[in-house]
C-alpha cells in the first residue's frame, strides 16, 4: 500500500481499491468448477483479505509476525494483536508419556503479497519422533462462519511443513505431539519460521517435558460425543 500526502494531509488508497474490488464481486455470477470451502475462496477473495495488510501495519506490524493462542480458540481469517508482541512466543509443553497432546502457534503476514514459509523444528534430540506439523485450514460453513479446525497432512519437524500465507491473513501451525515411546525428561528445541528468499524468519523457543508417568492404554471412564441424525440428513 502506498501512503500519500495531498495537501499536508495523510490518505490511503484502500477505498479506491476496495471500490474495484466491490465492483468485480458483484460481475461475479457463477460458482466455478473445482470450488472448495477452503479460504480464500479465489483470487478475488485473496485479494479482499489483502486489504487487512495496510491496516496491520498501521498498527505497528512490520514483516512476518509469530503470536501465540489457546489452541482450541475460534480464530478467524484476519485475527491478530492489537500491536505485534515484543518477542516470539515462547512454546512449552507438558505430557505424560505415551499421551497425545497439541500445541499451536499463529503467523500472521503484514506485507502486500503472500509468503511461503518452511517451519521446522531441531534441538529436540531423542524427542525428535515425537512431533509432526500440520497446517490448520480455514473453511467456509453453511452458516458463513469461518473455521480453523481441518488440519492438513502430517510433516515431520526436521523436514518441515512448508505452508502459504496470503496477504493480510493469519495462518495456524498445529504442533502435533505424541510421546509413545519417548524417555521421560526435559527437552529444548527451536521453532524455525523462515519465508522463501528472506533472511527475515522468526525463531521460537520450544520446551518440552516428558513425565516418568505413563498414560494408560485404557481409560477406567468413556469419554463419548453425540450429533442430531435427524436433521437435515
Amino acid at each position: 500500500t502506498r501512503w500519500h500526502s495531498v495537501t499536508g494531509v495523510q490518505t490511503c488508497a484502500l477505498p479506491i481499491w476496495a471500490s474495484k474490488l466491490e465492483q468485480e464481486i458483484g460481475a461475479w455470477e457463477s460458482v466455478p468448477e473445482g470450488f472448495t470451502t477452503i479460504l480464500p475462496l479465489n483470487d478475488l477473495h485473496a485479494r479482499v483479505y489483502a486489504l487487512q495488510a495496510p491496516l496491520l501495519r498501521a498498527r505497528g506490524y512490520k514483516g512476518l509476525t509469530a503470536w501465540s493462542g489457546y489452541r482450541y480458540d475460534m480464530l478467524q481469517p484476519l485475527d491478530a494483536p492489537a500491536g505485534p508482541p515484543s518477542r516470539p512466543p515462547a512454546l512449552s509443553v507438558r505430557m505424560m508419556r505415551n499421551e497425545h497432546r497439541a500445541e499451536v502457534v499463529n503467523l500472521t503476514n503484514p506485507t502486500d503479497a503472500p509468503l511461503a514459509v518452511t517451519v521446522t523444528a531441531s534441538g529436540l534430540g531423542r524427542a525428535s519422533s515425537a512431533l509432526a506439523l500440520r497446517e490448520v485450514i480455514f473453511t467456509d460453513t453453511r452458516e458463513r462462519i469461518p473455521v480453523a479446525s481441518a488440519l492438513g497432512p502430517k510433516a515431520s519437524a526436521e523436514k518441515g511443513l512448508q505452508i502459504r500465507i496470503p496477504a493480510g491473513m493469519t495462518r495456524q501451525v498445529w504442533l502435533d505431539f505424541d510421546t509413545e515411546g519417548v524417555p521421560a525428561g526435559d527437552y529444548r528445541a527451536a521453532l524455525q519460521v523462515a519465508p522463501a528468499g528472506s533472511k527475515a524468519g522468526v525463531t521460537l523457543p520450544l520446551a518440552l517435558h516428558v513425565a516418568s508417568l505413563t498414560m494408560p492404554a485404557e481409560f477406567s471412564i468413556a469419554i463419548g460425543g453425540w450429533d442430531e441424525t435427524n436433521n437435515k440428513g
